[in-house]
């Protein structure tokens, strides 16, 4: 599904929208102005290691995950 990054050029509302071609023009979601700039975006993927060692010793990329209080070390590593 094609998502999009956009600003409002009128009120500066950021939104990411589902644009299809066939779909009229977005507008946006807070003011209802059809004045939104596309965004340059990037792209994420998650990394499987297939085993803990992907994130031990505290460099896991997931910060929020069991890792960061040392779940890697007790083998519930959410990449593994």
């Amino acid at each position: 599904m094609p998502l999009y990054e956009y600003k409002c050029r009128k009120c500066g509302a950021e939104a990411e929208l589902l644009v299809r071609e066939s779909d009229p023009r977005p507008r946006c979601p807070k003011c209802g102005s059809s004045a939104l700039m596309r965004q340059y975006s990037t792209f994420t993927a998650a990394v499987r290691t297939g085993s803990p060692s992907g994130c031990a010793g505290g460099a896991c990329p997931l910060p929020s995950s069991p890792c960061a209080s040392g779940g890697c070390a007790g083998g519930t590593c959410p990449l593994g």
